[in-house]
Protein backbone atom coordinates (compact mmCIF):
# COMPACT_ATOMS: atom_id res chain seq x y z
CA UNK A 1 0.00 0.00 0.00
CA UNK A 2 1.24 3.37 -0.74
CA UNK A 3 0.53 5.28 2.60
CA UNK A 4 -2.31 7.06 1.40
CA UNK A 5 -4.90 5.49 3.53
CA UNK A 6 -7.21 4.37 0.68
CA UNK A 7 -6.75 1.16 -0.59
CA UNK A 8 -7.81 1.47 -4.80
CA UNK A 9 -7.21 -0.88 -8.09
CA UNK A 10 -3.68 0.69 -8.27
CA UNK A 11 -3.10 -1.00 -4.69
CA UNK A 12 -4.01 -4.44 -5.49
CA UNK A 13 -2.03 -4.17 -8.76
CA UNK A 14 0.57 -3.28 -6.90
CA UNK A 15 0.19 -6.27 -4.37
CA UNK A 16 -0.33 -9.19 -7.36
CA UNK A 17 2.36 -7.67 -9.83
CA UNK A 18 5.04 -8.16 -6.77
CA UNK A 19 5.37 -11.71 -7.57
CA UNK A 20 5.30 -13.12 -4.18
CA UNK A 21 1.48 -13.74 -3.77
CA UNK A 22 0.85 -17.12 -3.49
CA UNK A 23 4.11 -18.66 -3.41
CA UNK A 24 4.09 -20.37 -0.43
CA UNK A 25 5.24 -19.63 3.34
CA UNK A 26 6.45 -16.34 3.75
CA UNK A 27 6.18 -16.65 7.61
CA UNK A 28 8.51 -19.23 8.30
CA UNK A 29 9.43 -19.96 12.07
CA UNK A 30 13.01 -18.86 12.66
CA UNK A 31 13.49 -22.17 14.95
CA UNK A 32 15.92 -20.99 17.84
CA UNK A 33 16.62 -17.26 16.61
CA UNK A 34 13.92 -15.99 18.82
CA UNK A 35 15.29 -14.42 21.84
CA UNK A 36 13.38 -15.05 25.46
CA UNK A 37 12.04 -12.07 26.96
CA UNK A 38 11.50 -12.26 30.86
CA UNK A 39 7.55 -11.97 32.56
CA UNK A 40 7.80 -9.13 35.04
CA UNK A 41 8.12 -10.60 38.29
CA UNK A 42 5.62 -9.70 41.01
CA UNK A 43 9.02 -8.55 43.35
CA UNK A 44 9.85 -6.10 40.94
CA UNK A 45 6.26 -4.40 40.77
CA UNK A 46 6.38 -4.90 44.68
CA UNK A 47 9.94 -2.85 44.85
CA UNK A 48 7.91 -0.38 42.77
CA UNK A 49 4.76 0.12 44.65
CA UNK A 50 7.22 0.41 47.80
CA UNK A 51 9.32 2.77 46.40
CA UNK A 52 6.20 4.87 45.69
CA UNK A 53 5.17 4.55 48.88
CA UNK A 54 8.32 5.78 50.84
CA UNK A 55 8.50 8.91 48.40
CA UNK A 56 4.92 9.94 49.25
CA UNK A 57 5.61 9.01 52.80
CA UNK A 58 8.14 11.23 52.97
CA UNK A 59 6.58 14.19 51.04
CA UNK A 60 3.32 13.93 53.13
CA UNK A 61 5.85 14.29 56.27
CA UNK A 62 7.69 17.20 54.88
CA UNK A 63 4.47 19.01 54.24
CA UNK A 64 3.20 18.21 58.08
CA UNK A 65 5.85 19.88 59.50
CA UNK A 66 5.10 23.60 58.14
CA UNK A 67 7.33 23.57 55.36
CA UNK A 68 6.07 25.26 52.44
CA UNK A 69 8.00 24.98 49.42
CA UNK A 70 9.40 28.40 47.14
CA UNK A 71 6.58 29.06 44.49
Amino acid sequence: FNYDGVVDIQDAADFFGTGLYDTGNYNTPLGSAVAAVPEPSGLALLACVGGMAVVAYRRRSVRSAGFQPAA
